[in-house]
């Protein structure tokens, strides 16, 4: 039985620089990316997206002008935030620790059960069962592994069973050489089978820096989809 990621009881946690406040995230992903020379590997984790706020401000909670942020960490201490306002981008990439005076990486793997095709795979649905899945990449010197919840799926009831998952967002490396927060965007994925799937990549267009979904990416890959052990 293979373990994955528990997505409903994994957070990681913050102490700002300032030392004021703790902020806590779901993880939406995780992408780890192995040297497959040394044997080393790094993983980033995507944080959930949200509304920007004053905190603890006694008026006005939503800042002016609003925007969504969404924050990367690494486990090797680097960070890269994306702000999407109404008209344009401010992303980030840094150092963890000169932003943050402590993070929590707070990772549950669970016990999961892989399904073998696509009659597994409705049976699952129908039951209502949490589904993760995994998509694999192996390259000369790098591999790369993307972990994530199934959010939606598709599956069709007649007798000649076909699914579609759509789901997201995860990270996506937009390059095939070594990973790193630069080659990180956002992505929303498509498979109806476990050879192949489609990803539209978010991309950063124009003079005024607007985030735009638009860049199509097709691959041939090896994708595990598994349910996980209920106790």
């Amino acid at each position: 039985m293979e373990t994955n990621i528990d997505f409903n009881r994994s957070f990681v946690t913050w102490l700002t620089a300032n030392k004021k406040s703790h902020g806590r995230f779901n993880v939406e992903c995780r992408v780890r990316v192995t040297n497959n020379l040394t044997g080393k590997n790094t993983s980033y984790f995507l944080l959930s997206g949200i509304m920007a706020g004053n905190v603890y401000s006694n008026s006005n909670l939503i800042k002016n002008p609003p925007y969504l942020y969404q924050a990367v960490i690494s486990d090797k201490g680097d960070f890269k935030i994306l702000r999407t306002f109404i008209d344009k981008t401010d992303d980030e990439i840094g150092i963890s620790s000169d932003l943050f005076a402590h993070i929590d990486l707070n990772i549950v793997q669970e016990k999961c059960k892989l399904l073998k095709d696509k009659v597994d795979i409705r049976e699952a649905v129908l039951s209502n069962k949490r589904l993760g899945a995994k998509i694999i990449h192996d390259q000369d010197s790098y591999s790369t592994e993307i972990d994530f919840p199934i959010k939606h799926i598709n599956v069709q009831p007649a007798k000649e069973v076909l699914f579609q998952v759509e789901t997201g967002p995860v990270l996506v490396h937009v390059k095939d050489s070594k990973c790193q927060l630069e080659s990180l965007t956002l992505g929303y994925v498509f498979f109806s089978s476990m050879e192949q799937y489609e990803c539209i990549l978010s991309s950063i267009s124009g003079t005024k820096k607007q985030r735009i979904f638009e860049s199509v990416h097709k691959r041939k890959t090896n994708i595990k989809i598994m349910t996980y052990h209920e106790s």
